[in-house]
């Protein structure tokens, strides 16, 4: 890292910018134990007077070095105060330098510009603003030298100034800074009788109204020795002084839960540049602040309905769901790392009104209502203290609290809200049926050895132990693989052909593992529930594929072919409302998918993954609607044009089968399904016969975060030959071309899934096209889409090609995504990354596929350079089997967009999941930054392995030069799961 001596704090430049410099965040940097260490502020103003008590003050610091020479505030952490709990920061500012400009860049620190959104006024300049909102934030003691003012009216009037501008800080005005006027013996004579100093106090008084006390909590008047004494000597007072006072406003920051340590104030003091940037009208919230990122959100009542609801119909006693509520809260108030707040105004600014509002709902009465919240406010006080203590964490409290009333809410089941969490809706579903959100998976699950982002729950928390649940996630950083498949009846064998072919050419890697979302459509729907949520290999679903068209397909009347013949046949399918035994069909369907398997329900002992949808539309008006095993981040919004289904009540929940056949409910082939409790249906490919810019807007809303997915691969039913046409005809055929074929056409057209596919690939770019691929050959005659004696040549028009070998290159690299082990640092104008190239699935198999398409030379490379030969199988770890290849490289800055290739000898290039992308992305993604703790509560998502680290750090070490102490490697090493230490608690609660 390269050397920095700078000291500046904040630099303005032209009133229009503020600078910030990193200097906080350095100074913060040096302290051994940030995390533990609860620093104080004092803030030095003056002049001549003051740098020379700078220099008694503090001895052992070099005040001169790097010091700003243009009116900038410097910070300097006091050297001998480093290694104590409460170590002590100064800065100093010169009220009588020329405005503060930005110095320009440096290549040994990096420094961020926010534009001022507010416009400077004649009546403060931006420094004095500077001051006041933000370096007098976080001071506790301000000292300001009244010798290096020319009076004490000068004085008065800066002072003034400062009040009018106002504070910032949200907190009590008892926390407000003490500001100490340091005069010398020569200036008492002169200018501070007791007269005059009261006639200076009642001066400020009465200028500044009331307002002095909420930006000063004390005024006081320090005189420094005689002139007699030595310059050390003359300033012991003063340093004695400063000192009470900074032992006083820590001990009040404690008693107001306002003491924050080192690595909170890092994260305020940027929030705060940020804030004053913003507005210059409103105080900085700290709790607020400290919930970036973990935001609460406004559907927070109606979880909390939807679980006293649920409570109330079992008839648990208020007081029980008070306090099970009071838990959850309390989890989501103090993950990791959070700075512990005091606790009532915390739960009157997060929560109350949440809560006010589902008590509300429920007993429609307010006083019912304020009655219920302060009973919430009072279990959750009492959960505080025992929080307070440092020996458990708020997820083990929760588990704590509700151990022993798990009679009351083992019955609660809820598919809309995570009755874990009661913050958000719920993705996965344990055996004993009830549901929890991803979070809650990071939260109380345990990483699964040898596999990335997969966590095992051995217990339920709500019925205690009766319930387990194994789930794969999507890596935070890796990105999104879609599979679409259009709707084709008898069709769909193309799909499955191709499929076939892929996963030949995959090996062993099983194909629905290399997808994060699959959304079919009728037959397409048929092949997603297989595949996804049964989870049958591709060979099994094709097989189970054919014998199920063959059942429902086969039974038909046989067709007649005189005219009256013909006429009865078709009047008998009307009066079926189809052509085809719906009740063969369901039975059929029942056999495959099992009668009581729900569409949103239990894995029976599978690993829950890939989110899956099936289409339909309703019988009224073809609104499309989507049946899914999934919830989604965010909302369907009103005006999208489909809705997805998902019954409030448990029982409602449709099953597969169910699924299955409403959304192969064609009309003319069989009449709409209809679903108790839920309507009737009809095929989805009414509207969506290719579903893939459904999926891509379920993505979306699935993981906002990842803007555009890595691979959507699109299988298609077969395309007519003369939907091929590339002219227009200049001669009309009265049979041909009349209104009714014209007609049937135009509606065949309409489900056509190429024109879907060509619209969407019309609004891709260059460089976007790449992610996109479609499997859908032309048909060289018509097929009917219930022809059963068509389906084996079908299957013989699927060819083994280039392009199935480019998509199962591009599945298997997909495979492949950064993780960043620590913060870039900022060195010589760049920034240095250091991260991890990880593989998601079974990394072995990845690794045999990739070899077995030619891919064996492989290089990791950006757009700029090469960063080094990919050595495969050498690279995975023998003693948890999990992708470890170390990469360190460089960014000009962290919005910079950028990409990391797998290139084979400079003949095949593909991106790797998650790109393109900045580093400012990944950070956020990983949480690297979020010292205030992660709604998930910093969940590492896989095991700990000591070979890793020792392989991670020995790559470190020759980066940097370093020699490698032997015994490091000499010990053998050891797998361990990422259990928290006090996970005996948490496994003590299912005995």
């Amino acid at each position: 890292m390269s050397c920095c001596n700078h000291v500046t704090l904040v630099e303005v430049e032209g009133e229009k910018d503020i600078y910030d410099t990193g200097r906080f965040g350095r100074a913060i940097n040096e302290l051994p134990r940030p995390d533990e260490q609860y620093p104080s502020l004092v803030h030095f103003v003056g002049k001549k007077s003051k740098n020379l008590a700078l220099k008694y003050l503090f001895p052992q610091n070099n005040i001169r070095r790097g010091a700003s020479t243009n009116g900038s505030t410097n910070l300097r952490l006091d050297t001998t105060t480093i290694g104590s709990d409460r170590p002590l920061l100064f800065c100093d500012s010169d009220p009588f330098a020329a405005a503060s400009t930005h110095g320009g860049w440096n290549l040994c620190h990096s420094v961020v510009a926010y534009p001022l959104s507010w416009a400077p006024t004649t009546e403060y300049t931006t420094g004095e603003v500077v001051e006041a909102r933000l370096l007098f934030l976080f001071s506790d003691v301000i000292c300001v030298f009244v010798d290096d003012f020319s009076g004490l009216d000068q004085v008065a009037e800066r002072i003034v100034r400062w009040v009018r501008i106002g504070s910032a800080s949200s907190h009590p005005e008892a926390l407000r800074p003490r500001l100490i006027l340091v005069v010398s013996e020569k200036t008492l004579d002169k200018s501070f009788s007791d007269l005059r100093l009261e006639e200076f106090r009642h001066e400020l008084y009465e200028r500044c109204e009331d307002g002095l006390a909420k930006v000063f909590s004390g005024v006081q008047v320090m005189q420094l020795g005689g002139d007699h004494l030595s310059p050390l000597a003359r300033h012991c007072r003063l340093k004695d002084m400063m000192r009470a006072n900074v032992s006083e406003m820590s001990n009040l920051r404690q008693k107001h839960m306002a003491a924050f340590s080192a690595s909170h104030l890092k994260e305020f003091f940027v929030a705060s540049v940020q804030h004053l940037a913003a507005t210059v009208d409103t105080t900085l919230d700290f709790i607020t602040t400290s919930r970036v990122g973990n935001e609460i959100s406004g559907d927070l009542s109606y979880h909390l309905y939807t679980f006293l609801v649920l409570g109330t119909t079992y008839k648990i006693p208020y007081d029980q769901l008070a306090s099970y509520i009071s838990s959850a809260l309390l989890m989501d108030a103090f993950p990791p790392g959070m700075h512990f707040f005091d606790i009532d105004q915390l739960f009157h600014q997060l929560y109350r009104n949440h809560c006010f509002d589902a008590f509300l709902k429920v007993g429609r009465s307010d006083s019912f209502a304020k009655y219920q919240c302060d009973q919430v406010q009072r279990h959750i006080a009492v959960l505080a203290e025992e929080l307070q203590k440092g020996s458990i964490r708020s997820s083990h409290l929760h588990i704590a609290n509700i151990s022993n009333k798990h009679r009351h809410f083992s019955s609660l089941k809820s598919n809309v809200s995570c009755l874990y969490c009661l913050r958000r809706k719920p993705e996965h579903v344990l055996s004993c049926d009830h549901s929890v959100c991803e979070k809650c998976v990071r939260i109380f699950g345990i990483g699964v050895s040898g596999s990335e982002q997969r966590f095992m729950l051995t217990g339920c928390i709500l019925c205690q132990n009766l319930g387990s649940l194994s789930v794969s996630l999507k890596p935070p950083t890796a990105g999104v693989r879609i599979m679409s498949i259009d709707g084709g009846g008898t069709r769909g064998v193309l799909p499955l052909q191709h499929m076939l072919l892929l996963q030949e050419a995959v090996g062993d890697c099983p194909l629905n593992d290399l997808f994060d979302l699959a959304v079919g459509t009728s037959s397409g729907g048929f092949i997603v529930l297989g595949l996804f949520s049964l989870g049958w290999d591709v060979k099994k679903c094709s097989a189970t594929f054919d014998a199920l068209a063959r059942q429902v397909f086969g039974e038909t009347w046989e067709t007649q072919r005189t005219i009256l013949g013909r006429a009865k046949e078709l009047f008998s399918w009307w009066a079926a409302d189809g052509k085809h035994d719906p009740n063969l069909l369901e039975s059929t369907l029942q056999n495959h998918f099992g009668p009581t398997r729900r569409m949103f329900g239990s894995q029976h002992g599978r690993s829950s993954g890939p989110k899956v949808a099936v289409t339909a539309t309703s019988i009224s008006d073809a609104t499309p609607f989507i049946f899914t095993n999934y919830n989604g981040v965010m909302d369907i919004p009103s005006d999208c044009g489909y809705r997805m289904i998902r019954p409030w009540k448990i029982d409602e929940e449709p099953f597969l089968w169910e699924a299955g056949r409403a959304t192969s409910a064609a009309p003319l082939l069989y009449r709409p399904a209809n679903i108790t409790a839920l309507g009737a249906f009809q095929d989805g490919g009414l509207k969506y016969n290719n579903p893939v810019n459904l999926a891509l807007w379920e993505s979306r809303r699935i993981w906002p975060e990842s803007a555009s997915p890595d691979i959507v691969l699109s299988f298609g039913t077969g395309t007519e030959s003369w939907s091929r046409s590339s002219h227009a005809p200049h001669f009309r055929h009265i049979l041909n071309d009349g209104f009714i074929p014209r007609t049937w056409r135009s509606f065949m057209s309409s489900l056509d899934g190429e024109s879907t596919w060509k619209n969407l690939k019309n609004h891709l770019s260059e460089g976007a096209k790449t992610h996109f691929f479609r499997l859908n050959p032309v048909l060289p005659h018509d097929a009917s889409i219930d022809d059963v004696s068509g389906m084996d040549a079908l299957r013989r028009i699927v060819k083994k090609s280039d392009r199935c070998i480019e998509i199962a290159r591009a599945l298997l690299i997909s495979n492949f995504y950064l993780e960043l082990r620590a913060m870039p640092s900022y060195e010589a104008g760049q920034y240095r990354c250091h991260g991890t190239i990880r593989c998601r699935g079974r990394s072995y198999t990845t690794v045999q596929a990739l070899k077995r398409l030619g891919l064996t030379r492989l290089q990791l490379v950006s757009e700029l350079e090469s960063l080094g030969s990919c050595a495969l199988q050498r690279d995975i770890c023998p003693l948890c089997h999990c992708y470890r290849w170390p990469v360190t490289f460089v960014v000009r800055h962290l919005d910079e967009p950028f990409s990391l290739y797998l290139r084979e000898e400079g003949t095949y290039k593909r991106r790797l999941g998650g790109f393109p992308n900045n580093i400012r992305w990944f950070i956020k993604q990983q949480a690297l930054n979020a010292k205030f703790g992660t709604a998930d509560h910093g969940s590492m998502g896989q095991s700990s392995c000591n070979l890793c680290a020792k392989l991670l750090m020995t790559f470190e070490m020759r980066k940097r030069g370093c020699d490698i102490p032997l015994e490091t490697m000499s010990k053998r090493p050891r797998l361990t799961l990422t259990v928290p230490q006090d996970v005996h608690f948490f496994q003590s609660t299912f005995t």
